[in-house]
């Protein structure tokens, strides 16, 4: 759908943003070598598919706690386009009462641990920029899936994972279903419709996937 939106001659002169989810999933980085950055035998094991993006970062686990956001923008350097669209995601979180910030260029924190990890690529057509977003995932599950199968590893990734990262659900009345609307409609409030070819043409760039 990002390839799509952002390639389109229909589209190309709308910025766009959208929310989306895929789990259980492993989604590695354009150039990361999957096999040191997977537990294979785990992830073979628990059946979970793992797939390649665009753009750069590291491996995310995504599960049904959590979910991820694209914005498709056409104009704007790199670093302006990080913080510019962070802080629109910054600001919605302030419109339910959380202190949220953003930490270097891609990182969102919550009493100062990170929540939202984001990455980046671009082309002639304009910039994509998608994150994910903690609300309330298996952090031991993210660990075990991402690490080698290592017990004491395992551990102290947990450990550390846990003093490193939040998920924002636990300080919020909002359900998962329902803070992923009250973004969009606060990031995003109009709406656009794609017709039936549109969504063939994208479930044949999916195909490739």
């Amino acid at each position: 759908l990002e390839r799509y939106l952002l390639n389109s001659p229909k589209w190309c002169d709308k910025d766009l943003f959208f929310i989306w989810d895929i789990f259980p999933a492993i989604v590695c980085g354009k150039h990361q070598l999957i096999e040191s950055e997977v537990n294979m035998e785990y992830v073979r094991k628990i059946g979970v598919p793992i797939y390649r993006r665009h753009s750069g970062g590291g491996t995310i686990f995504a599960d049904e706690g959590c979910f991820m956001f694209t914005f498709i923008k056409r104009e704007g350097k790199r670093d302006d386009v990080f913080r510019n669209c962070l802080s629109a995601v910054v600001d919605a979180f302030g419109e339910i009462g959380l202190e949220t910030e953003l930490s270097g260029r891609n990182d969102l924190i919550f009493k100062e641990k990170k929540f939202s990890g984001n990455a980046y690529y671009r082309n002639d057509n304009g910039s994509i920029l998608h994150g994910t977003l903690l609300y309330k995932t298996d952090l031991e599950q993210l660990v075990r899936t991402i690490t080698p199968d290592n017990e004491k590893l395992i551990s102290k990734g947990i450990e550390s994972v846990r003093q490193r990262v939040i998920n924002v659900g636990d300080y919020m009345t909002l359900g998962r279903e329902e803070l992923m609307r009250h973004l969009e409609n606060s990031i995003a409030p109009g709406r656009v419709t794609l017709s039936a070819d549109e969504f063939a043409e994208v479930r044949r760039i999916e195909s490739e996937y």
